[in-house]
């Protein structure tokens, strides 16, 4: 057994432990351009930028050891439906799965909608989830779980 076992250690040791040595851009800051220092500083903006974007509307589908509130879930997809088809447009919006049993979350901008609109909308929503203790809104946050 030993036999095997050291030289499939050294030929793998020898596989894995020789790195290459590139010569690169990468590997040479005094070969970084201006052009690539912009664009990682404006990724990183982008980034940044995503990162605490702020959404008009979050509705979070949480569990307790029992899944999320199905009902107030088929609810929400009426009320969505419901507006979409009365405005004529789609409502943007992004969904977050986060757990195990089914929690997300979906999270709006609802710029397609004038801010009246907006609270008209927030306002069905919250008619329409009720007192679930399942559901969490929350307005002008960011998104908690996205990734």
């Amino acid at each position: 057994m030993k036999a095997i076992l050291i030289p499939s250690f050294l030929v793998s040791l020898a596989i894995f432990g020789c790195g290459s040595s590139k010569n690169t851009a990468d590997s040479d800051p005094s070969q970084v351009t201006p052009r690539d220092l912009a664009k990682e500083r404006a990724e990183t903006v982008e980034d940044e930028q995503q990162a605490i974007m702020k959404y008009r509307l979050i509705v979070s589908f949480i569990s307790i050891g029992e899944g999320p509130d199905f009902n107030a879930k088929t609810g929400l997809d009426r009320v969505i439906a419901d507006w979409e088809k009365q405005k004529g447009a789609a409502l943007k919006q992004e969904q977050f799965p986060w757990g195990r049993e089914g929690e997300v979350d979906y999270c709006f901008q609802l710029s397609e909608l004038n801010t009246s609109d907006q609270q008209s909308f927030i306002n069905e929503i919250k008619t329409t989830i009720g007192t679930s203790k399942l559901v969490q809104i929350s307005e002008n946050q960011p998104c908690t779980h996205k990734r």
